[in-house]
């Protein structure tokens, strides 16, 4: 499996760049984008390392074979990642999108100690160029409100706004 591979299950579920950024992010900090069993024969399987154990079932939800699938391990994860990337604010994702990033893969993939800020930042800057030949921005800006008050200029005009054609 290769980073595009990862991009392609992460697009055919989930449209929201957050989202999709931070998937992208944690399957790089969990198996450096490989669809992979666990290193040193752990439970976890596929590029979001979901713990399946061989011939069972993850909290009866998803095989392990489904957990090797990217698609279908990107769907099983979708949910954990939308409801973790809600918990970081607009403010933290424009000032520091790599923490940010970094603390919404942590949240959705819960393992056992915070990934060391060293391996997000290697992971970060490995994936930008990738994202960007993709056309996604990291820098998220707090949403402006969609109808900003207007405000007059010289001659009692609207700011965007021509003359009405019949006179004011």
């Amino acid at each position: 499996m290769t980073m595009q591979e990862c991009w392609d299950a992460v697009t055919q579920v989930t449209t929201a760049p957050r989202v999709q950024i931070s998937m992208m992010l944690a399957a790089g900090l969990e198996s450096s984008w490989q669809s992979v069993a666990q290193y040193g024969g752990g439970p976890g399987r596929g590029m979001w390392q979901v713990e399946a154990a061989e011939g069972g079932w993850h909290y009866g939800r998803i095989s392990v074979a489904d957990a090797m699938n990217p698609v279908t391990a990107a769907r099983y994860m979708l949910g954990d990642f939308q409801r973790a990337s809600l918990d970081v604010s607009d403010a933290d994702y424009a000032r520091d999108p790599a923490e940010a990033y970094g603390e919404v893969a942590f949240r959705a993939e819960r393992p056992a100690a915070r990934y060391p800020a060293d391996r997000v930042a290697a992971r970060w800057a490995t994936l930008q160029p990738f994202l960007a030949s993709k056309g996604v921005g990291c820098r998220h800006r707090a949403a402006k409100p969609r109808h900003a008050p207007r405000r007059a200029i010289h001659g009692g005009l609207w700011r965007g706004f021509a003359p009405h054609p019949r006179g004011a």
